[in-house]
């Protein structure tokens, strides 16, 4: 069971007196008057909001206001409240790299750069494409002028690390998304 003695709530910006976030990453609307059917007022009690866990692991919530909905990743409502950005960092970083861990003092502000760089989040993110198939598909390497096979590969990563060409440009050569990479044609063998 939490600990939630020491929770602190602070209005979330342009939903004040509707929701709030707290320092241990919950969001929750606040009680408040509704207008019900008819136009009669009835009152509506606050209660803390789910959320949904998306195919990153960060946790989204959905927030109404005026009859139109708007979705938010937890974190970012958490640093948003609790966490001073005097140099204007646009992305949040999970320090422990938990992605659904939203409590302040796991947060920090960062530069893209700073984000892409910390810790593992790289390399997780090389496995996870590599795990799921996306890196290990066989390619094949196709001069664009003669429509002449150059080199087998036996993934884009391995094509890649001896092309110079990204894996990404590769995927999207051998999806039909892009032409060319590196000035190659490329297909799945």
């Amino acid at each position: 069971m939490e600990d939630f003695s020491n929770e602190i709530w602070k209005p979330i910006v342009d939903y004040e007196g509707l929701y709030e976030v707290s320092s241990l990453g919950r969001v929750r609307s606040v009680d408040r008057v509704v207008r019900g059917n008819y136009g009669h007022s009835q009152p509506k009690k606050g209660t803390i909001l789910k959320g949904r866990v998306d195919k990153d692991g960060y946790i989204d919530i959905v927030l109404s206001k005026n009859c139109k909905t708007k979705h938010f990743r937890a974190h970012r409502l958490v640093a948003i409240a609790f966490i001073p950005n005097p140099s204007n960092k646009e992305q949040v970083n999970h320090i422990n790299e938990c992605p659904s861990d939203n409590r302040v003092d796991n947060l920090e502000w960062v530069t893209c750069k700073e984000n892409i760089n910390y810790g593992t989040r790289t390399s997780k993110m090389v496995e996870t494409r590599v795990q799921r198939g996306i890196l290990s598909k066989p390619v094949i390497q196709i001069d664009a002028a003669t429509k002449q096979v150059i080199a087998e590969y036996r993934s884009m990563h391995v094509a890649e690390r001896e092309t110079g060409a990204k894996d990404s440009s590769i995927s999207r050569c051998c999806y039909g998304k892009q032409k060319l990479a590196k000035g190659f044609l490329w297909k799945f063998k």
